[in-house]
């Protein structure tokens, strides 16, 4: 259900005739969600995650590298057993 008054999103100014930014608090006004009520704009903001900032994905790939080195270590650790194994040495 649309809002019978654009709002800005940020501090909740009355928006109307005002077509590019509030100026009460200088939020950048998105003429798509302008007319929304909160229960709509909420509802789209979870169907849509926000993108990840970098250093989130910094961590990610970090992440990654390490469980990909402990995974490596594992697989080397195993093929020493394997070897020693097949040559008659005990471990």
């Amino acid at each position: 259900m649309p809002s019978p008054t654009p709002r800005c999103l940020h501090c909740r100014y009355d928006l109307s005739g005002i077509v590019d930014r509030c100026p009460e608090c200088g939020w950048t006004i998105d003429p798509e969600v302008l007319y929304l009520d909160d229960v709509e704009l909420i509802a789209r903001r979870l169907q849509k995650p926000a993108p990840p900032s970098w250093w989130r994905r910094l961590l990610a790939a970090y992440s990654a590298l390490v469980v990909a080195f402990v995974v490596l270590v594992i697989l080397v650790i195993a093929i020493a057993i394997v070897w020693m194994a097949s040559r008659g040495q005990g471990v």
